[in-house]
């Protein structure tokens, strides 16, 4: 992301978005207010609730609009959570990372470990993005908390 390691407040993240020439209408706010809150990755319809709560009368294809021009700007990852919708996260460090992520209730949580820093790959082969998520079961969805 361009604006990387400067991206440490919300202020900072509306300043940025300014910049590129997007308006901060209210329900982008109330949106980027969501993701900064958040402690973990959330889906679109999970963002919406969320916004919809801030800003009664906010649209889903409002919420969903703003989180494709937030992913084109690097300011959210988008996760690939296993289950059928993506989750979305704030992308304000601009860190390389990866997520683990339950198979059973599709918690993501941030793993800053990456497997391929030590990868060389094939000659001749220029790795210029990947992306890296391990897929399993949380302390509370695990075989061992169920039979509990």
């Amino acid at each position: 992301m361009a604006a990387s390691n400067t991206m440490m407040s919300l202020p900072k993240l509306e300043e940025y978005l300014s910049a590129k020439g997007y308006r901060l209408t209210d329900q982008r706010r109330a949106l980027l207010q969501v993701l900064w809150e958040a402690d973990c990755c959330l889906t679109a319809q999970e963002l919406y609730t969320r916004v919809l709560a801030a800003r009664p009368g906010t649209n889903f294809s409002t919420v969903y609009r703003n989180l494709e021009v937030l992913n084109q700007l690097g300011v959210i990852c988008l996760v690939d959570n296993g289950q059928q919708a993506h989750a979305f996260e704030l992308n304000v460090d601009g860190a390389h990372h990866h997520h683990i992520v339950c198979r059973s209730c599709g918690r993501t949580r941030r793993l800053d470990f990456c497997p391929f820093d030590a990868w060389s790959g094939p000659e001749g082969f220029v790795c210029v993005e990947h992306k890296f998520e391990v897929y399993g079961y949380c302390e509370s969805c695990s075989p061992k908390a169920r039979k509990r």
